[in-house]
């Protein structure tokens, strides 16, 4: 280990002016890809040929967004309301990508019905103080706003089973606990910001504890390793 990182610094701080061994440096130098990429800023011609190829949002989506955004303190107009000109709010445009996935610091986040492994993730509910949740990601939308792409994620989160008189009960290091295999019809909007982690899981039958009469899922964010 202490090699490997002696080369790593003496290849990021050195300038090679022999081309092959230039050549060979930058094969033995490995980038950089979890850094998050500059965004990029839409002109207006950009903007207008994004949203004439993004279909529209249902209205439950946009209302969701919508309500989203107000409670963050971005007041957002609906497309449908009447223009004000003294009233200077962004409108939040009806129409919306939807992605299957989306990538972030060299992982991929995806829809369940894209790859369920992917779509099982720990978060934050935004606007709270309350810890961090777990859950299934159902759909990626993604909408420019204020001449840059934002994506909006809508999270299921995991129906929670007392732990109390399982091993996990008295765990907390092991950052596991136990949910139902279905989670809650009502969905949470969300950021990439707010996203924490992956979930492990593993799918186990009734009776595996006592007082749990059906099958249930054994969750787990270690993965994150308190990197966020």
């Amino acid at each position: 280990m202490a090699r490997r990182c002696r080369l790593m610094a003496y290849l990021h701080n050195s300038e090679f002016t022999d081309p092959q061994l230039k050549a060979f440096a930058d094969i033995l130098d490995v980038k950089d890809t979890t850094k998050p990429k500059k965004p990029e800023e839409l002109d207006g011609f950009a903007l207008a040929l994004y949203l004439s190829k993004a279909p529209k949002m249902t209205p439950k989506e946009y209302k969701s967004i919508l309500s989203y955004l107000n409670s963050s303190g971005e007041t957002s107009l609906s497309w449908l309301s009447y223009p004000d000109p003294e009233y200077q709010a962004m409108v939040l445009p009806p129409n919306a990508k939807q992605l299957k996935n989306y990538h972030e610091n060299g992982k991929t986040y995806s829809c369940h019905s894209s790859h369920h492994s992917n779509s099982l993730v720990q978060f934050r509910k935004p606007n709270t103080n309350e810890a961090p949740m777990t859950g299934v990601i159902k759909a990626i939308l993604e909408i420019p706003l204020h001449g840059f792409l934002r994506k909006f994620i809508f999270v299921a989160p995991h129906q929670p089973i007392d732990i109390h008189n399982t091993p996990y009960g008295n765990c907390p290091r092991m950052k596991a606990t136990l949910v139902e295999v279905e989670p809650y019809k009502t969905l949470v909007v969300v950021e990439p910001k707010h996203i924490i982690t992956h979930l492990s899981a593993w799918i186990r039958p009734s009776q595996t504890y006592p007082g749990i009469s059906k099958r249930f899922m054994v969750v787990c964010w270690a993965l994150s390793r308190g990197r966020k």
